[in-house]
């Protein structure tokens, strides 16, 4: 058997999906936040030939590396990094963190346009919770492990800091439904980590997941509030339960939510943001009442206007930041 990996026979820090193809046999679609899509197609004797390949025309240069951060448990946390990387830049970080589902880069036209072609910074942290790496990656991070995700982030943000990719205020951390708790949850831990926190379709309250037919699913993830084993952990680190370490009123937040979210309930987002404008942060929320699911409005053009808000908010708020400036790290200190 050979085995072939990104960076040795793919491009670094890609995606691989293997395609059927009636004429080349088994096809590998290969793409990332660099790469719209490139295709081989694996030979009889085992070897790749590349068949196609559609570059994206980038005016600044860009790239891609991997560092590696080691979380509280001396676990080694892979951060995949996509963009100039020559010096600290506004950095879009993503997580997602649960549910044994990977962290991946993918093609996406806005991303590149409006972010990378920008000379901006794009940052995967492959925490624990995810499938990345077997099925024991994903269950160390649920239940009594929840916590674990968010040293996970907290240790690779730092490490990115660190490693002059972005500042404190350079750094928005994002994530999408379980993804956004994930944000939350580490923000209230640790406010200064980063100056602007973005969720989308958040999951914020696991209190009474147990009453709806739908998110009572979560219960095998964080528990059911119903007994002690909730308490113990899962406290610790829901994002309306848990209390904040320090202050949010220097740090920026979008939200935005569906009203007809089959799989989020639009009163997460709800008390999300009531928590945050009580403790004093900025808040964007955009609360959709245009027919939408889980994965966005039910048209294609309220879609894209709604993703358009987005980028606009976020291009607006690195704008504000400097990128050719970069604080010196002050020694044993990631305070702002």
């Amino acid at each position: 058997m050979r085995t072939y990996q990104a960076g040795e026979f793919f491009p670094p820090g890609c995606s691989i999906e293997p395609v059927e193809d009636s004429i080349h046999g088994w096809v590998m679609r290969v793409s990332s936040f660099l790469l719209p899509e490139v295709q081989f197609a694996i030979e009889a004797d085992g070897s790749l030939t590349e068949i196609s390949s559609t570059p994206y025309p980038f005016s600044v240069s860009v790239k891609h590396r991997r560092i590696n951060s080691v979380s509280t448990d001396g676990t080694r946390i892979p951060v995949d990094c996509y963009g100039e990387l020559e010096q600290c830049s506004p950095t879009f970080v993503h997580v997602y963190g649960g549910f044994g589902k990977s962290n991946t880069s993918f093609f996406s036209s806005q991303i590149a346009s409006r972010w990378l072609d920008q000379g901006f910074n794009i940052a995967l942290i492959h925490t624990r919770g995810g499938a990345e790496y077997g099925t024991a990656w994903h269950e160390q991070a649920r239940l009594q492990g929840r916590a674990l995700v968010r040293y996970d982030v907290e240790s690779a943000i730092h490490t990115l800091q660190d490693q002059k990719v972005c500042t404190p205020q350079q750094t928005f951390l994002h994530g999408m439904s379980h993804g956004a708790l994930v944000v939350a949850s580490t923000a209230m831990h640790s406010p200064s980590l980063a100056s602007n926190y973005l969720c989308r379709v958040p999951i914020a309250n696991t209190r009474n997941i147990h009453i709806d037919d739908l998110s009572h699913k979560w219960i095998t993830e964080y528990g059911d509030s119903r007994v002690s084993d909730w308490e113990a952990f899962m406290k610790k680190e829901d994002p309306i339960a848990v209390s904040i370490n320090g202050s949010l009123k220097d740090t920026a937040w979008f939200i935005s939510a569906y009203v007809d979210d089959e799989v989020t309930p639009v009163s997460h987002a709800d008390l999300l943001v009531e928590k945050l404008r009580a403790n004093l942060a900025a808040v964007t929320y955009y609360r959709y009442s245009s027919p939408g699911t889980h994965q966005g409005a039910v048209s294609s053009q309220v879609r894209q206007e709604h993703s358009d808000q987005f980028w606009d908010y976020l291009t607006t708020q690195a704008g504000k930041t400097n990128k050719l400036f970069c604080e010196p790290a002050l020694a044993g200190s990631h305070a702002r």
